[in-house]
């Protein structure tokens, strides 16, 4: 039996270092789907990377190109689409990509967090976290937004590979596409 792509969109979401863009180019690879990741989006518009972007231009700059990556990711069909971390905080953002496709909420220890930003200077709001429970606090003050995601996976401890295996047996069965 062949299994066609979807052409709904499977949309992950999750705090920074969640593994929104690892995950997703391998899921986008095993179904057989095209891939966006919006950060990346927005750093081809703005022709820099995202911590320029908030260094030269600030916040504000940047989540008006992440709401536009929001609407531009929406217009597609059969794509994976990695969200950056604070795209459901902005008024509109998740329920304009939960109606494009199926959400997938990406959970993550602070811990685990907090050891993956070690070190990383490309995270514009990374550069201040100086332990897991700054992590944290800021993981909980995002909670209340990502608790809304349908479809929550926990990736705290698990390889790409199994969570790739489990998301893409849930997908198959919400978006009801198996042919």
């Amino acid at each position: 039996m062949n299994r066609r792509a979807p052409s709904a969109n499977l949309v992950l979401f999750g705090f920074m270092a969640s593994g929104k863009s690892t995950l997703g180019k391998l899921l986008s690879s095993r179904l057989g789907m095209g891939f966006i990741d919006a950060d990346e989006w927005i750093e081809n518009q703005a022709r820099k990377e995202v911590w320029r972007i908030f260094a030269e231009e600030g916040e504000a700059r940047f989540r008006d190109l992440e709401r536009q990556a929001v609407s531009h990711a929406a217009s597609l069909t059969g794509t994976v689409i990695s969200t950056g971390g604070g795209v459901p905080l902005h008024e509109g953002n998740l329920a304009t990509l939960t109606a494009s496709g199926v959400p997938f909420f990406l959970d993550v220890t602070p811990e685990v967090i907090f050891s993956r930003l070690s070190g990383d200077e490309s995270r514009p709001l990374a550069s201040h976290l100086e332990n897991p429970d700054d992590v944290k606090k800021l993981l909980d003050l995002r909670r209340p937004f990502y608790q809304t995601i349908p479809n929550r996976i926990d990736a705290s401890t698990r390889t790409p590979a199994e969570l790739a295996d489990e998301i893409v047996n849930r997908f198959r069965a919400l978006a009801g596409e198996c042919t």
